[in-house]
C-alpha cells in the first residue's frame, strides 16, 4: 500500500503538467496537477479524486435551487437539501430557524476528543452581489450546466460552491478510511439581508456547539495570476437613514420664502458631514484607525489591482484612480451618501416644497474604530452643527474584525495552499468587504473560495471544475496540517 502511495504521488508530479486543461475540456478529473501533498493524506486527496463527478453533481444539485433571499420557499429547500447531504456525508445535522435570517443549518462531524476543532462559515442564499443585466445571459442562471470545463450557476462562487467544497473535503477522510484529523463544525447562513442581522445572537445562543480554534470564511477567489487570494478581516459597517420633516405635507413652492425647507436642511448637513475629497469631518473618526504596518501594507502591494477593468466596468479612465488605490480601499475607512431622496418623483414640472427629505449613509469602519463610536460622534456632531433636528434611524451596524495576518493559522493555511496548488496564496490582510465575522468571537477567520475575480459580480457567473477539485485538496490539506499541530511555517509537516 505505501509503495502504490509513493508511485501515484511521484506519477502525479511528474506528469503534472500533462494534466493542465485550464478549464477548456468537461473530462472533470486530472484537470489540475498535484502538487506536493503530504505523504499521510495520500489517499485522502485520491478518495476526492475519485468523487470528484458525485462531487460536482451535488454541486449543480444545490446551483439548481434558486435559493433567493426574497423567496422564502427556495430557502426552505435549500436548507433542507443541506441537511440531507450533510446527513448522507457523516455529519449531524440540523435546520434551525431564526429571526432575521432564513433557517441556519449546523452541521458537525467529530474527530477524536482532544483533536482541535475547524468552523467554516457559508452562506446558501445568492445574489449577494450585483449580478448584471440578464439580457447579457449565455446560460440559465439555475441550470448549473456545465460547459468547457466550468459549472454555470447563479451563486456558485458565492457561494454554493465554497460551501460544497467544505462538505467533500470531510468527505474524502471518511472515503478513504482516514480518521478525521480535526473536528468540523459546518455553519450555513440563510441571509435576509446582507449584514446578517441574526448571525451575532444565534452565534451567543449556540456559542458551547459552535466553539472553533480556527474559522475558514467564505469570501475570497482566485487572481488573475492563478494564485487563490487568502482574505484577513472585514471592515465594519454603520448604515443609517438621517432625515429632516420640516412640514406636515408637502406645500406649495409659492410659499418657499416664508416655510422652512426639509431638503435645503439635509443638503447642508450632508455638505458640512465630509469635504470635497471625501474626509468625513466627524470627531475623532480617524483617532482609532489601527495602522497596518509596513510588513501588512507590502502584503497589500503584492496583490492584484485591475483598475482598467474597474475603470471600464464604471465608464472611467484608468487615470480616474490615486496611485495607492490598493492601500486606500482596504485601509481607509468612508462614508458614502448612498441615496437622497424628497418629494415625490415625477417626469414634469413639480412645484412644490417637499415636507421631508431622507438620505442613507453608509459608514464603512477598518480595525479600531467602533460602529457605537461613530454612532455617538454622529449624533454630537449633527448637535453641536445646529442639526439638533435631524432624525437619525440606525439600519445596520457591524463590528469590524481583524486576524493579525501574522497568526500562526494563517501560515498554515497559505503553506497548505503552496502544497495543494504549487504556487504561493496571495495574503490580503485587510479586505474593503464589510460583513459581520466578529460575531464569531476571537479564533482567527481565514476567507478561502473556488471562483475567479470578478465571478460573483458577472450574470454569467461561474467556476472551473479544475479550482473546484484544487480547492478540495487545500481544504484536506488544512485539515491534515491542524491535526498535527502545525500551526507555524517550520511546522509543517513533511511531504513526500
Amino acid at each position: 500500500m505505501i509503495l502504490r502511495y509513493l508511485l501515484r504521488a511521484h506519477f502525479l508530479r511528474v506528469n503534472a503538467g500533462r494534466f493542465r486543461r485550464n478549464g477548456k475540456s468537461d473530462n472533470i478529473k486530472n484537470m489540475s496537477p498535484a502538487t506536493n501533498y503530504t505523504y499521510s493524506l495520500l489517499p485522502v486527496h485520491e478518495a476526492a479524486d475519485n468523487a470528484l463527478d458525485r462531487n460536482v453533481a451535488e454541486l449543480q444539485a444545490l446551483c439548481r435551487i434558486p435559493s433567493r433571499r426574497w423567496e422564502p420557499e427556495a430557502m426552505t429547500q435549500a436548507s433542507d437539501f443541506l441537511v440531507e447531504r450533510l446527513t448522507f456525508h457523516g455529519a449531524e445535522a440540523r435546520s434551525i430557524p431564526w429571526a432575521e435570517s432564513h433557517p441556519y443549518v449546523v452541521g458537525r462531524m467529530n474527530a477524536h476528543p482532544d483533536a482541535p476543532v475547524l468552523l467554516h462559515y457559508n452562506h446558501y442564499d445568492v445574489e449577494i452581489e450585483p449580478a448584471g443585466d440578464d439580457g447579457h445571459l449565455e446560460h440559465p442562471p439555475f441550470a448549473a450546466e456545465i460547459h468547457d470545463g466550468r459549472v454555470y450557476a447563479r451563486g456558485v462562487a458565492d457561494d454554493k460552491g465554497p460551501l460544497m467544497s467544505r462538505i467533500h473535503a470531510a468527505k474524502a477522510f471518511i472515503d478513504a478510511g482516514v480518521p478525521l484529523p480535526v473536528s468540523v463544525i459546518f455553519l450555513h447562513e440563510g441571509k435576509e439581508h446582507l449584514h446578517s442581522p441574526g448571525l451575532r445572537s444565534f452565534v451567543e445562543k449556540h456559542l458551547g456547539e459552535l466553539k472553533a480554534d480556527a474559522v475558514l470564511w467564505e469570501n475570497s477567489w482566485f487572481d488573475d495570476d492563478g494564485r487563490l487570494l487568502l482574505k484577513l478581516s472585514e471592515k465594519g459597517l454603520v448604515y443609517v437613514r438621517l432625515s429632516f420633516t420640516k412640514l406636515v405635507r408637502d406645500g406649495s413652492s409659492q410659499n418657499s420664502s416664508v416655510l422652512p425647507h426639509a431638503a435645503r436642511r439635509l443638503v447642508a448637513a450632508l455638505a458640512n458631514l465630509q469635504d470635497v475629497e471625501g474626509t468625513v469631518r466627524l470627531e475623532g473618526f480617524y483617532a482609532d484607525v489601527e495602522p497596518l504596518g509596513e510588513s501588512g501594507l507590502a502584503l497589500i502591494d503584492n496583490l492584484d489591482f485591475d483598475a482598467v477593468r474597474l475603470a471600464s466596468m464604471m465608464g472611467l479612465d484608468k487615470g480616474d484612480f490615486v496611485s495607492d488605490a490598493p492601500r486606500r480601499l482596504r485601509t481607509v475607512p468612508t462614508l458614502t451618501i448612498t441615496s437622497i431622496s424628497a418629494g415625490s418623483p415625477i417626469d414634469s414640472v413639480a412645484l412644490r416644497l417637499p415636507a421631508r427629505a431622507d438620505a442613507t449613509l453608509e459608514f464603512r469602519l477598518v480595525p479600531g474604530q467602533s460602529a457605537e463610536r461613530v454612532l455617538q460622534s454622529l449624533r454630537e456632531w449633527l448637535k453641536g452643527d445646529g442639526f439638533d433636528d435631524a432624525e437619525i434611524e440606525v439600519m445596520a451596524t457591524t463590528e469590524p474584525h481583524l486576524t493579525a495576518h501574522s497568526d500562526p493559522f494563517v501560515e498554515l493555511v497559505v503553506k497548505a495552499g503552496e502544497r495543494a496548488f504549487g504556487i504561493r496564496p496571495a495574503v490580503e490582510p485587510l479586505t474593503p468587504l464589510v460583513g459581520n465575522q466578529s460575531a464569531m468571537g476571537g479564533p482567527p477567520i481565514v476567507g478561502v473560495g473556488v471562483g475567479r475575480a470578478w465571478s460573483a459580480s458577472d450574470p454569467n457567473q461561474h467556476i472551473h471544475i479544475s479550482d473546484y477539485r484544487a480547492s478540495v485538496h487545500h481544504l484536506i490539506e488544512i485539515m491534515g496540517a491542524m491535526g498535527r499541530g502545525a500551526t507555524k511555517a517550520h511546522e509543517v509537516p513533511q511531504s513526500h
